[in-house]
């Protein structure tokens, strides 16, 4: 029989960065053939439609639709449980930990920000955060982080730097790469936009985020009548409405558009029609729309923050201050027009 090994893949429900990380390490145990020395169990809400995400490689997995949504629920009680029913040799998580676990725990950590700037959070993952992060890293075997940046502010805090290991987070070069698609121009059109250059920025609208600057920069541009910023992300309701209000405010109005969670190809085609990727954030661990953004050859504009420097290697175009909308809106009126195929 084979060791079995569980899979916390409840992100996968989500659109964000965990649920990336989720999927391009579901997708690599199964490219690297790890399954025929393991049994790999992935535990989620909805065993099918997770499964059906990964198309042809989830058959390389086990998957059990079992997890309850409550966040306490399923650390407390429904994954202790799993793992002794399964008897599983090792358990891997997203930033918490089961409160008992049952089997040798490998915690990804992917930013240090509930520890070390929660009020860059939202209030209920802040409060999380602070009480289950420290206990879940204790009780871990191991902790993965995307960036050498994240582990020195996991050391800085009191964390082990013998059971840290940075494990950079990849991206499908199958799906965000350079070169155009037959149908990208036709998804783009599906999605709103036209002939026009266009800025682009990816992400939920969490304060850290800062997409309310980055429309006021846009809004500095001297070539904002003849482009676009398109903001993609978990943006529907709310957000979308103040972000909207932000861009009439701004005058910009009819220049912005909002995509509502696109998926990875989608997102691609986006990226490859760019003039540039705005990344104006407050805090990372690393900043994935920074990878996909490079993977389809889109120039960066990105705060200056050390888990960004670390992920960019010199390749953005600029890194300007974090919150300093003059240096933002300056960096991107060079690329702002710039035609891409």
């Amino acid at each position: 029989m084979r060791p079995r090994v569980g899979i916390d893949v409840h992100f996968l429900a989500s659109l964000e960065g965990n649920r990336t990380y989720v999927l391009s390490l579901l997708r690599a145990l199964a490219r690297a053939g790890a399954c025929e020395r393991f049994e790999i169990v992935a535990f989620g809400f909805d065993a099918k439609a997770e499964a059906a995400l990964l198309g042809d490689e989830a058959g390389a997995f086990r998957w059990e639709g079992s997890l309850p949504r409550s966040s306490i629920v399923r650390s407390a009680i429904s994954i202790p449980l799993a793992q002794e029913r399964e008897r599983l040799l090792v358990w891997h998580a997203c930033f918490m930990a089961p409160l008992l676990s049952r089997s040798r725990v490998v915690l990804a950590v992917h930013d240090a920000l509930g520890l070390t700037r929660p009020d860059l959070l939202p209030p209920r993952i802040a409060r999380r955060m602070k009480l289950l992060l420290p206990r879940s890293i204790d009780v871990a075997a191991r902790v993965l982080v995307p960036t050498a940046s994240v582990r020195d502010d996991l050391v800085s805090h009191g964390v082990d730097p013998g059971k840290t290991i940075v494990a950079p987070i990849g991206i499908d070069e199958r799906i965000f790469v350079r070169e155009s698609r037959a149908d990208d121009s036709e998804t783009r059109r599906s999605l709103g936009l036209d002939e026009r250059p266009y800025v682009l920025a990816v992400g939920r609208a969490d304060p850290r985020k800062q997409l309310p600057l980055l429309v006021r920069a846009f809004a500095r541009l001297p070539s904002r009548e003849s482009a676009r910023l398109v903001l993609a992300g978990p943006l529907a309701g709310e957000p979308a409405r103040a972000l909207d209000e932000a861009a009439r405010e701004a005058g910009i109005g009819p220049s912005l558009l909002i995509v509502d969670s696109p998926d990875e190809r989608k997102l691609a085609s986006l990226y490859r029609g760019a003039s540039a990727l705005a990344f104006p954030s407050l805090g990372e661990g690393l900043g994935l729309p920074v990878l996909e953004a490079f993977a389809c050859g889109t120039p960066v504009v990105a705060s200056d923050l050390a888990p960004v420097r670390e992920a960019a290697s010199g390749a953005a175009l600029a890194l300007v201050p974090p919150g300093d909308e003059s240096a933002l809106s300056a960096a991107l009126s060079v690329v702002a027009t710039r035609d891409r195929p």
